[in-house]
This record gives structure tokens, C-alpha cells and sequence, in this order.
């Protein structure tokens, strides 16, 4: 997965704490969209806030106070795992839920199973090509030294905090256009279209230009290294350049998901780290070296681009069609 032989020690020291904690995570996960669906979103923000706020207190004392290095940092993570963890055992042991969790409920079904798998397997499948994009960089970057594994290591980590501000307003987004859509209120939900366009291409340009005008003084908070400097900073602005487009991305995506269509909203959710990224990413290199793994991402999302507003266009005339058939005005 592109770790090199002086990265492979502290690659070892911190996955095997980590992948300890990922058990954590998936029930917190699991947990979080349960107090989400009853209208606890409270309980989901503090769970998520403390757990984050303590892994930032706990990493600089685990890492310099006490000397663990990149360990202390998977310690860290696993502690305010479990701390995220215990806050929602609380809540659903506090017997105030709607919804009760427990073994004696476990009764699954064919259905049940076939409506959590239509809708969720775009997202496992989007999870595993991220994975795999991602090692795929990674181990095309190790071609070119240490300096440029941590160059692209910390594009992506930058990249991604500005995509799970996206990927959080989706979260409210799809409910909204899912019980719109199942309401026949079309009205709104182009409205709520409408809306989720706005803010969140407007948040990605104003992400886009914090990047370029602050590339330096941000990339310096994460190494002063000449040499990973030197990558690092055309690789954060290439991978950004076309970030204004992720918020139509997801946008549509997630809609065609919230409206039942399974397949299209599928294929749109896998696109831009799978589909598309997978073939660019192994292609460009060969081709443009070390200048090809730092464009693949925006040749990646110009591809993706393309393909959604394509199903863009398709989903709002299926809209206007049904919207004429029951009388409603556009």
C-alpha cells in the first residue's frame, strides 16, 4: 500500500492500536445515525465533538509529553474511541430512546437486510475505492521517496477536511429530499436542491481560494521539510483546483440515493474515488511521472463532473415530468 522500508516501523506501531479502534468506531457510527433518526442529533454532536476534542489533548501528551511517537497517537484515537463509545451506551441505556437497542430485538429478515443493502452497499462500496485509491497513491508516490508519500499523506488529510464539511450538510440533506421525494412535495424538494447547491459550492470556492492564497502557511503546520515542501504545495493546489464542483458531486449523489434510485445513485457516489480516480491514477503516472499522481485527483473530479451533471440534467426532467403529471406548477 506504498510504505517504504523506514515507513513500515511506524506504519506497524500505529495500525495495530488503530485497527483496535476502528471496532469502536463502526459502533459509534452505528450508534450516531440511531440517536440521529429519533431526533437526538444533540447526543450525536457532543458524542463526536468530545471524542475529537480529546484525541487533539491526548495526541500532543501521548506523542511528546511521554515519548510514543506515532504510537501514542494511535493510543490517543483508541481512547476517545472508547469515550465516544460510553457516551452513547449511556444515552440508549438511559431509557429515554424512542428506539430501544438490545438482542431480544435482533430478528432480521430478507427485507430488512434488502432495503439496508440497496441503499448502503454505494456507500461500502465507496469506502472500499477510497481505500484502494488511496493505497494506489501511495504506493505510486513511494516510487518517488519517502518525502513524496508524506507529501501526498498530508494533501489528502487537508483535501478531506474540507470534503466532510460537504459530507456533513449531505447527512441533513438527504432525510430532507427523501421524505420530500416520498411526499410528493416537489416543490420543495427542488427547493432543498436549490439550497444544498448554494451552500455548499459556495463553501468549496471559498475552501478552494483559503487554499491557494494560505497553501504555504497552512502546509507549514504540517512539515517544515524542504523537500516535502516542494511537492507538497503544487500537490495541494492541483488537488484542490477543481474542489469547487464537489459540492454538485455530492449533492447529487446523495438525492438520487435519498429517492430510492439505488443503482444511479450508486454509480454517481462511487464515481469520483473509484471509478474514475482508479483507471487515472494508474494510467498518468506512466506517463507524467511524479506530475501525474499530483493532477490524477482533478482529472478525476473533472471526469466526475462531467458524468454528474449528465444525471443531473436527467433527474430534474423525470422531475418536471412527474410534477406535470399530478398538475404541479414548476
Amino acid at each position: 500500500m506504498g510504505a517504504t522500508s523506514t515507513i513500515m516501523p511506524y506504519a506497524k506501531k500505529y495500525a495495530i492500536i488503530f485497527v483496535i479502534s476502528t471496532v469502536f468506531s463502526a459502533a459509534n457510527v452505528t450508534a450516531g445515525n440511531l440517536a440521529v433518526s429519533q431526533g437526538a442529533s444533540n447526543i450525536s454532536l457532543t458524542a463526536m465533538l468530545t471524542g475529537t476534542i480529546l484525541n487533539m489533548i491526548l495526541d500532543p501528551i501521548f506523542i511528546y509529553t511521554l515519548h510514543l511517537g506515532v504510537q501514542g497517537a494511535a493510543i490517543a484515537t483508541l481512547i476517545s474511541q472508547i469515550v465516544t463509545s460510553a457516551i452513547y451506551v449511556r444515552f440508549f441505556a438511559g431509557g429515554n430512546t424512542f428506539v430501544k437497542v438490545g438482542f431480544s430485538y435482533f430478528k432480521p429478515t430478507s427485507q430488512i437486510y434488502g432495503e439496508i443493502i440497496k441503499i448502503g452497499i454505494s456507500t461500502l462500496l465507496l469506502q472500499l475505492l477510497s481505500s484502494l485509491s488511496m493505497s494506489l497513491i501511495s504506493n505510486a508516490a513511494s516510487n518517488y521517496g519517502d518525502e513524496a508519500v508524506a507529501a501526498i499523506g498530508i494533501v489528502l488529510r487537508i483535501v478531506t477536511l474540507g470534503a466532510n464539511v460537504v459530507i456533513g450538510y449531505m447527512k441533513g440533506f438527504r432525510p430532507m429530499a427523501g421524505f420530500n421525494y416520498g411526499a410528493q412535495n416537489y416543490l420543495r424538494l427542488r427547493s432543498a436542491i436549490k439550497s444544498c447547491m448554494q451552500w455548499t459550492t459556495g463553501f468549496c470556492i471559498i475552501w478552494t481560494a483559503l487554499i491557494f492564497l494560505l497553501a504555504n502557511p497552512i502546509l507549514s503546520l504540517f512539515s517544515n521539510d524542504p523537500q516535502v515542501l516542494s511537492i507538497v504545495v503544487p500537490a495541494l493546489r492541483a488537488n484542490t483546483i477543481m474542489f469547487f464542483t464537489f459540492g454538485l458531486q455530492f449533492t447529487y449523489s446523495t438525492l438520487y440515493l435519498a429517492m430510492g434510485k439505488a443503482l444511479a445513485g450508486g454509480i454517481l457516489n462511487v464515481c469520483r474515488q473509484g471509478i474514475m480516480i482508479i483507471p487515472v491514477i494508474l494510467l498518468l503516472p506512466t506517463m507524467l511521472g511524479l506530475t501525474g499522481i499530483i493532477y490524477a485527483q482533478a482529472v478525476a473530479d473533472l471526469l466526475t463532473t462531467i458524468v454528474t451533471i449528465i444525471f443531473a440534467i436527467s433527474i430534474h426532467k423525470k422531475l418536471s415530468q412527474v410534477e406535470n403529471s399530478v398538475g404541479i406548477s414548476n
